[in-house]
This record gives C-alpha cells, structure tokens and sequence, in this order.
C-alpha cells in the first residue's frame, strides 16, 4: 500500500478513534499510526483495519463532525512531517488503548503517560 491510501485510512481510524479527543491526542494516535508505517518491515505489524477499533465505526460527516474531521487530517498530516522530518519526541509511540491496560503483543512494552488525554499510548521496549 502507498503512503496516500495509508494516509487516508489513517485519518478515517484517527476520526474513529478520538472525533471527542483533543488535537494533541489526535496528533498522538496519529503518530502511532506513521510509526508503524515506517517501522512495518522491522516489527511487522497489524493493518490499520484489524488494530485501530475506530477504523470500523461509522462516521457521519455533519457541520458538527466536520470540524473534528478537519483536525483529524491536519493531526495525522502533522505527525508525517514531523516524524518524517526526524523528530523523535513521538517516534517511539507504537499502541494505545482507552483500557489503560498492556496491549496482547509479542512484544515487550510500556506505558507512556500523557496529561488531559484518555487513550494510554505505549512505547516498545528493544
């Protein structure tokens, strides 16, 4: 799959994942999202369709829901310039949940704690 299908399925999960969300944890699962598209070969992960519950859910686009669609897109195309560009403060960020609990992976992992967000993020530990 090319970057641009990968974008736009990426901003439909970010909707579907965090439409109540603020931008910054939009901005945050989007990340997860880029990361494991530039990590896919090394880690190889689950599709977009199978991990990000919110890809499934459908989405009616309203004057309401508009607008938190149209930060959806500039949050996941923020974390694509940014973690393409190098930045690395985010770059670690692979699974997230609402559950707070571990994610069932084969890999080792911990959580990262961010303020005011709902979704617990977690990072690989090599």
């Amino acid at each position: 799959m090319n970057w641009e299908d990968y974008r736009a399925k990426l901003i439909i999960a970010v909707m579907g994942e965090a439409e109540s969300c603020s931008f910054f944890e939009k901005y945050l699962i989007a990340c997860v999202g880029w990361n494991r598209w530039f990590h896919q070969k090394k880690y190889n992960f689950n599709t977009l369709e199978k991990d990000f519950l919110g890809y499934r859910r459908e989405i009616i686009i309203n004057e309401v829901s508009r607008e938190k669609m149209e930060e959806s897109i500039k949050a996941v195309d923020r974390a694509f310039i940014e973690l393409n560009a190098g930045n690395k403060k985010y770059n670690d960020l692979f699974f997230f949940n609402l559950s707070g609990r571990k994610p069932s992976t084969i890999f080792k992992v911990e959580p990262v704690i961010f303020d005011k967000v709902v979704h617990t993020f977690f990072r690989i530990i090599d």
